[in-house]
């Protein structure tokens, strides 16, 4: 038997445990993000599929870019400390891409870089708040990131900037 939760359903596991369902259509048009969270010690957790990356952010198989621009708004609405548990390990690549974009003066990006170089495995390491720092995809109005596309509406500098990642 199979089920798909509604947007923002939230699904009791356990006592303490409550997983609510984000619809993220883009990568694909049936996506959908679990955020948990234990009522007990606090701690939270996004499960983002192929919709967020560390410091990257899915292609557009089946969307378009405002379709990932309300995804990625959804997710960055979840509470920083919140551990982003993405879907692959691309982030040595992220990382090369996002600095290609923001520069070498993104500190919390310099210190992914250093992180990646001694660790192969990002994934539940950082945060909802990290990606904020870190992730151009998330960073539409950032200065850096309207220079490196060269566009400066959201939507344009949201697909620009996966177009440059498709190619990078």
């Amino acid at each position: 038997m199979s089920y798909t939760p509604s947007h923002q359903e939230v699904i009791q596991l356990g006592a303490n445990v409550e997983i609510t369902a984000l619809h993220t259509p883009c990568h694909t048009q049936d996506s959908i993000c679990y955020f948990a969270k234990d009522k007990k010690t606090g701690q939270m957790g996004v499960f983002t599929g192929d919709t967020l990356f560390i410091s990257g952010c899915g292609r557009f198989f089946e969307g378009t870019a405002p379709e990932m621009i309300k995804a990625l708004g959804t997710l960055m609405k979840l509470p920083d400390k919140t551990v982003v548990y993405d879907g692959h390990e691309y982030t040595k690549s992220n990382v090369r891409f996002s600095k290609s974009v923001l520069g070498t003066q993104n500190q919390a990006l310099n210190k992914l870089e250093e992180y990646c170089k001694t660790h192969e495995v990002t994934t539940g390491v950082f945060t909802i708040g990290d990606e904020k720092k870190f992730n151009p995809f998330v960073r539409l109005t950032d200065p850096n990131v309207k220079l490196a596309t060269g566009v400066s509406e959201p939507t344009e500098v949201m697909a620009k900037l996966r177009s440059m990642k498709n190619n990078f």
